[in-house]
């Protein structure tokens, strides 16, 4: 496929998806430029694996992923559950340096199940092409820990982040 525009500031030229499946296994790569692929490129990997239970289980393995001009790294001892009414997700990292997103728990209705997401001197404009279709940009550089509960239903949030030159709509605040 040549593109893939999903906002006018999060476009994916040249995405790909190469596969190979079974009964009981999936592995694929997914693969997609930004506008400058010099800078921003991404090739994923990943392997499903579908268990009798009818639960789907995923783990992302070694891939490159370009962000900005930098190299994540994702973390090798991942998984991800899928079942009907939850998701669960362990230990899904993704390192730079000393730059770190990090995403652990449940995702489902109940207030009870949680999903802590951790930054560490994560940079926040990362996450702008995303963030382009709701009109926000952002910067600065975030530390701490978010935990979101009943994400499908009524989500509920508690965080404790420091956000060193915390930016809105490109104007610092503070």
């Amino acid at each position: 496929m040549k593109e893939i525009e999903l906002s006018d500031t999060l476009k994916f030229l040249n995405f790909n998806l190469l596969g190979s499946t079974d009964k009981t296994r999936s592995s694929f790569t997914i693969s997609a430029n930004a506008r400058d692929s010099a800078t921003t490129n991404v090739e994923l990997n990943a392997q499903a694996t579908y268990l009798p239970s009818g639960q789907t289980s995923f783990k992302l393995l070694p891939s490159r992923i370009k962000l900005e001009g930098d190299e994540w790294i994702i973390e090798k001892e991942n998984s991800i559950l899928l079942d009907s009414n939850f998701a669960d997700i362990n230990n899904l990292e993704i390192t730079h340096e000393n730059s770190e997103l990090s995403i652990n728990g449940r995702v489902s209705e109940l207030k009870t199940d949680n999903l802590r997401v951790i930054l560490n001197n994560f940079n926040a404009k990362l996450a702008n092409p995303f963030l382009a279709i709701y009109g926000v940009s952002i910067s600065g550089i975030a530390t701490g820990e978010s935990n979101f509960a009943g994400l499908l239903s009524q989500p509920g949030i508690s965080s404790d982040m420091f956000i060193k030159d915390l930016g809105v709509y490109r104007d610092t605040l503070g």
